[in-house]
């Protein structure tokens, strides 16, 4: 039988022999198997129940042979193809494709949890060592001991599923109805030219049918990159994916797990430009949800839905660097670590680590020896002061690994040990390179050459202060994680100003960040050192495709948009009607993108600029602003809080000596206006 299509095949089929046993690996028994029926004629055929328990954790070959007068369908499903299905000596050959449709129905516990996956070949596992059993849907079930049920086939569509009685519908009906479903088609929609609305309205219609004949507690995936696509197929996938986001349902944000721009696979996944490799599923996999604590038997009847009491399922980046314009080093050996604080309570969280500039959109290729990373407590001072030193040694997350291509990012394993709002961590990093360019960071902490000692041991007291990080390093973490719900997000579009750059520790010190730490708010920050409101709007940089955009939309909407731009633009030109005219078109660009709600800040005083037709139109734009103009929600006014006395110029106990940026005092005075 065709599962996909209902289609039943012709001829005669005799199952000579059934067998099932432990594996002993790569398709060979453990022990003898243990024959279960032979000499079965015709096609369908379920065997008799069997009452040998299969025990969790262990991994079992089922085997059949058979003889056909006619050719037999195949389908997807690892294994191997054997001289003899019981012969511990038989000649095997590995295949990813099965004759026959086979499964094994099982009676298991009330409190066993089963869930559905309504999906195509990218949850069936395709591209994987062993398709089905290698699909993500089986690496999940495997990490929350759940039963997955496969409503899934190569090639398929919504459209194809738009008819609720279709016989794959059908196919499972005799079985007990899941308690949870993940709703992952779309894919193939997309390359087959389905437009935005249709992919919607597929979406729904579909939905529809899955809370109708399966359950009515639904996550949602997000499709993954097809690196083959147009850029108006790209554009496409990435408005489903942000419209699902919207959704009142978990959204699992797969694109993220295998992609680190979005746009294309990541090399160490991709297989032929769609589908993934064991690893690929692996990541997808992990980054599903886990599911309520609720007896599986309750939940049918008793279980809160999925929709009110988890309607923001996603992953929110803590940035420990920001881009600047392109510098690089080549230093073949660092060591650095990095202070960061969390907003709200973690319980999972990974670090990933990319050798890009997503403001100049620039990758560095290379290899990159990760030779240590950890993380802990930082110790303080006498004086209360973070030093470059830990309380104890930090906390081993990876050693030793070979990175043949940075520029595609390394995502880190995913950490259980909880995070604390109004604690002190630190993030340590050791590396070696063959003189690959890195690329250099706004960020704060400490540098030193690296060795086991000075990397992985607590005290570092040879590492020196720095303001520049290689690499750009952040924190995701697992929103749906956090003590409770929802929870709230601001996007920040800023400078070096916003980001604190002359603070003892930019990035930790971002005005907006250290406000939010307190308010139980994640922040978003894209603050980018130099960076003006025509880089956010023009023909190559305003486009949704750009690196920096793809960045800013990369986690989904969020709550409120803050924009701290126009400093870099006043010290260009003093021509207070283009500043405006660009404000609003990014003001247009952050609602349609972003957020719905726009929060302006005023731009902060320049010591070069007292007296100047510069200031004259800072002055003025900032009253602009305070009046919210069209698309502008409200104002945080930074510029009052580090203006001097008879407001002329930035104060002098709050600026930099460079007369531009502001020390610690001044972010922090800042920040009170937020």
């Amino acid at each position: 039988m065709n599962p996909r299509e209902g289609r039943q095949g012709h001829g005669s089929v005799r199952l000579s022999q059934i067998a099932i046993g432990e594996s002993g690996g790569g398709g060979k028994w453990a022990n003898a198997p243990r024959v279960i029926a032979d000499q079965l004629r015709g096609i369908p055929k379920v065997s008799q129940w069997q009452h040998t328990p299969l025990l969790a954790g262990r991994e079992y070959l089922l085997a059949y042979s058979w003889v056909s007068d006619h050719p037999t369908r195949r389908v997807v499903g690892g294994g191997w193809i054997a001289s003899h299905p019981t012969d511990s000596n038989a000649t095997l050959a590995h295949t990813r494709t099965q004759p026959l449709d086979v499964w094994i129905e099982a009676e298991v516990p009330a409190s066993t949890p089963v869930f559905a996956v309504f999906g195509d070949s990218l949850s069936s596992g395709v591209g994987a060592t062993m398709p089905v059993q290698d699909s993500w849907p089986s690496i999940y079930a495997t990490r929350i001991s759940a039963h997955p049920i496969h409503y899934t086939a190569s090639g398929d569509t919504m459209k194809s599923w738009s008819d609720p009685n279709h016989f794959k519908w059908r196919r499972w009906e005799h079985l007990t109805r899941p308690d949870f479903a993940i709703h992952a088609m779309g894919f193939n929609d997309i390359g087959n030219g389905a437009d935005s609305w249709e992919l919607q309205a597929r979406h729904l219609d579909t939905l529809e049918i899955v809370r109708d004949r399966l359950t009515d507690q639904v996550m949602l995936a997000a499709i993954t990159p097809n690196t083959e696509a147009s850029d108006e197929r790209l554009g496409v996938r990435r408005s489903y994916n942000h419209w699902l986001a919207e959704r009142r349902a978990p959204f699992i944000q797969f694109h993220m797990e295998v992609s680190h721009d979005d746009r294309i696979l990541d090399a160490a996944f991709d297989v032929d430009g769609s589908h993934l490799n064991t690893e690929g599923y692996r990541r997808m996999a992990s980054t599903v949800p886990s599911i309520p604590s609720t007896p599986a038997a309750a939940r049918r009847t008793d279980q809160k839905s999925l929709e009110a009491s988890s309607a923001r399922v996603r992953m929110e980046p803590i940035s420990l660097t920001q881009p600047l314009g392109i510098r690089t080093e080549t230093t073949t050996s660092r060591s650095c670590r990095i202070p960061f604080a969390v907003p709200r309570g973690v319980r999972r969280w990974r670090v990933v680590i990319r050798n890009i500039n997503y403001r100049a959109n620039q990758a560095y290729s290379g290899q990159v020896n990760l030779r240590f990373i950890g993380y802990g407590t930082p110790a303080r001072d006498a004086d209360g002061a973070l030093t470059s030193s830990f309380t104890a040694a930090p906390r081993v997350i990876a050693r030793d690994t070979l990175v043949k291509d940075l520029s595609d990012g390394w995502a880190g394993p995913w950490i259980s040990e909880q995070l604390k709002p109004g604690e002190d961590y630190m993030f340590a990093l050791g590396y070696l390179t063959n003189g690959t360019p890195v690329t250099r960071s706004m960020g704060a902490g400490w540098l030193t050459s690296y060795s086991p000692s000075n990397a992985e041991l607590a005290d570092d007291s040879s590492a020196l202060p720095t303001n520049r990080i290689p690499f750009d390093i952040r924190i995701e973490v697992d929103s749906s994680t956090a003590p409770t719900e929802p929870y709230t997000t601001d996007v920040v579009i800023g400078d070096s100003i916003s980001a604190a750059s002359d603070a003892t520790f930019p990035i930790l010190e971002a005005p907006a960040a250290v406000t939010n730490r307190l308010r139980d708010v994640y922040t978003r920050l894209h603050t980018h050192g130099g960076t003006a409101l025509n880089e956010w709007i023009g023909p190559a940089w305003g486009n949704p495709y750009s690196a920096k955009w793809q960045e800013v939309v990369r986690y989904g909407t969020a709550d409120r948009a803050l924009l701290a731009l126009g400093n870099n633009d006043i010290h260009a030109s003093d021509d207070l009607d283009s500043l405006q005219t660009n404000y609003l078109a990014l003001v247009q660009l952050v609602r349609d993108r972003v957020a719905e709600s726009v929060i302006a800040c005023t731009v902060t005083p320049r010591a070069a600029w007292v007296g100047t037709t510069r200031e004259a139109t800072r002055q003025k734009f900032n009253n602009w602003l305070r009046s919210l103009p069209t698309g502008v929600d409200g104002v945080v006014d930074m510029a009052r809080a580090v203006e001097a006395p008879d407001g002329a110029g930035p104060h002098p106990q709050l600026v930099s000596p460079d007369g531009i940026h502001f020390n610690s005092l001044g972010s922090a005075a800042m920040a009170a206006t937020f």
